[in-house]
């Protein structure tokens, strides 16, 4: 049960990010939370997503970059998360 309380948890915390996105969605901030909450909720292919919307907005953001690479890495499109990492 307790398990389902976190994750019930990362749910309502996504949701609470869908909603500062959807009234601002220049907001980076609100992308990286929301990327890093997905890929902790299992939804890597969401993670991934918004870490290439977030980078669309801050184009700079090393961590963003790093973890786009990682996932794409997991994914198996290594040539795009070489691309990343250049």
């Amino acid at each position: 049960a307790r398990a389902y309380q976190c994750e019930d948890r990362l749910f309502d915390a996504i949701n609470d990010c869908n909603h500062i996105i959807d009234h601002n969605p220049q907001h980076a901030e609100a992308f990286w939370l929301r990327a890093k909450l997905k890929n902790a909720a299992g939804l890597e292919k969401d993670a991934l997503i918004d870490y290439a919307l977030l980078l669309e907005i801050s184009p700079n953001n090393t961590e963003a970059r790093l973890e786009k690479a990682r996932l794409e890495y997991f994914f198996g499109f290594f040539d795009l998360a070489l691309d990343d990492l250049k």
